[in-house]
């Protein structure tokens, strides 16, 4: 899987608002009135990450600079890095606001809806939603995804489905 259209962290990166790291968010974490509904956790055997604080960013994962949203490999580097130890890397479904700080840069999860930043199917938060509602562990709040449940349609992520 390469993460020209996937947007995630490795489990080492920290959740500044939830003040844990990635690895360790669960469903019903809260901060302020935000609640994490459902961790994405993802099998990574590709390239394509950014160096991110102590761990790593998908490079077109969209984050927030001086209050524009931009791909992360705008401001981290991609070259050189070595992500053979990442066997998972991680996104998560939020109640609203859709944007979470990670290592203090805040950063797009998934269903965002468009607000900030356009994509098919991420950042369309009802096509977003329908689709994983129904996936296995939604409703436990972990849901586990390889490449063969990822979806493409003209080299954009469509779908994810088991």
């Amino acid at each position: 899987m390469i993460a020209n259209d996937f947007y995630s962290f490795s489990g080492d990166c920290y959740v500044n608002d939830l003040q844990k790291y990635v690895k360790n968010v669960r469903k019903g974490d809260k901060f302020g009135d935000v609640e994490i509904l459902c961790v994405i956790k993802t099998e990574w055997n590709g390239q394509g990450m950014c160096e991110f604080g102590d761990g790593f960013i998908t490079m077109n994962h969209p984050i927030f600079n001086d209050d524009e949203c931009i791909y992360a490999k705008t401001i981290f580097d991609v070259d050189m890095v070595d992500t053979n130890d990442i066997d998972y890397v991680y996104n998560f479904v939020l109640n609203k606001k859709h944007v979470l700080k990670v290592n203090d840069i805040d950063c797009l999860t998934f269903g965002f809806d468009g607000e900030y930043f356009e994509h098919n199917f991420f950042g369309n938060r009802i096509k977003f939603m329908n689709c994983i509602k129904f996936l296995p562990g939604f409703h436990r709040g972990l849901i586990r995804l390889s490449s063969q449940h990822i979806k493409y349609k003209n080299d954009e992520i469509y779908l994810f489905e088991f």
